[in-house]
């Protein structure tokens, strides 16, 4: 099993929807830009069909430098949760 990547999609998108390379990739890139920037202002993202994408604030932390076993400070950051939706699993488990 291989991995699909952005240009997989990209082409895919452009054979389902008989549009150009360029135009495909135009229209995934900025879907993508808006998806990031919703995340980026702490709105939850909701795809009918696929799931749920939320941002998650992680608060700063202590951790251990795996290399010199000294305690060091882990900065706050934002990461995302994903909810695949019940049909999304469904149409997954077939």
């Amino acid at each position: 099993m291989g991995k699909i990547n952005r240009k997989d999609l990209v082409d895919r998108l452009s054979e389902e929807m008989h549009l150009s390379k360029k135009e495909s990739r135009q229209i995934f890139d900025a879907t993508i830009d808006y998806i990031v920037e919703a995340l980026r202002n702490g709105q939850e993202v909701n795809i009918s069909g696929f799931g749920v994408l939320t941002p998650k604030q992680r608060k700063t932390r202590v951790g251990t430098d795996p290399k010199t076993h000294n305690k060091i400070q882990i900065k706050s950051a934002t990461t995302i949760l994903f909810r695949p939706s019940k049909d999304f699993k469904e149409k997954l488990n077939k």
